[in-house]
């Protein structure tokens, strides 16, 4: 009676077991020579496909050599090992796994085969790495603002500078048209900043009417001033009147940046065609 409380106990700890953890027990050199249901679930591959492998087959190749080398020596001393492991599944997709593997002893005291028990942790770990991001967003943005005021307060004196310049010369001097391009140059030097500036410290965007051709007008004039972009012409075509909600400087920010792309892509000569639906 007493044996039939025990096995049914424990019958009842494998089912609990089964339910919340990753199962799977390997032999000394490491076949796999059972895995639960969940272990099927998580690496995608059949229990007839797992049977008879090693766990190489799930190696994603994120762990160097001396960490895989450091559980092995772990739990082949008789050991128990804990850690995190990215595994990748059949499908090719990544999970990550809290993992304790416990050797099971002989008479002799070494290893006969391991259990590795094992939780996903693949949603926290996305986490971890979105702050991480966002820890190095904010770095950057700080580092972009210091950057920004910077060079901002000596790029409006050089500016005025050389209009003062020009003012003094003869209006069919070619020193002229040099100052009006070192002036367009800044100009644009200028609206970096401000994107830098945007970037360190992004505000909520404000949502009005924008007439699509009006601003893309606007922004064919500014990128056609740049005298590296002369070579280009700007063909735009649709509807006049047709009006999006939307934040009118981010999106003027957006569309140039895609023109000057597109310019340079071109390396400063063809066409530029925009068309509006």
């Amino acid at each position: 009676h007493r044996q039939d409380e025990s096995a049914h106990a424990l019958d009842e700890m494998r089912q609990a077991l089964d339910q919340s953890a990753i199962v799977a027990i390997t032999d000394v050199p490491g076949r796999i020579t059972f895995v639960n249901d969940k272990f099927c679930e998580i690496s995608k591959y059949s229990r007839e496909e797992l049977i008879g492998q090693d766990h190489r087959l799930l190696n994603s190749g994120f762990h160097g050599e001396a960490f895989i080398r450091d559980l092995w020596r772990t739990i082949a001393q008789g050991r128990v090992w804990r850690g995190e492991l990215r595994n990748r599944a059949k499908d090719g997709s990544i999970y990550w796994v809290d993992t304790t593997i416990v050797p099971f002893l002989d008479a002799r005291g070494k290893p006969r085969q391991y259990m590795a028990i094992r939780y996903d942790i693949t949603a926290r770990k996305a986490q971890e790495q979105l702050l991480q991001q966002q820890a190095a967003l904010a770095a950057v943005g700080e580092f972009a603002a210091v950057v920004a005021h910077e060079v901002r307060n000596p790029l409006a004196g050089i500016r005025n500078a050389v209009q003062l310049i020009a003012a003094d010369l003869p209006p069919d001097s070619d020193s002229v048209s040099l100052s009006h391009d070192i002036v367009v140059r800044i100009d644009s030097l200028n609206a970096v900043i401000g994107d830098l500036l945007l970037f360190a410290r992004p505000r909520t965007p404000t949502l009005v009417p924008v007439v699509l051709r009006t601003l893309l007008d606007d922004v064919a004039g500014a990128f056609t001033q740049d005298p590296a972009m002369r070579g280009v012409s700007v063909s735009l075509t649709g509807p006049a009147d047709l009006a999006i909600d939307g934040d009118q400087d981010q999106l003027r920010l957006v569309f140039l940046n895609l023109f000057v792309n597109a310019g340079q892509a071109m390396d400063g000569q063809g066409t530029l065609t925009i068309a509006i639906a």
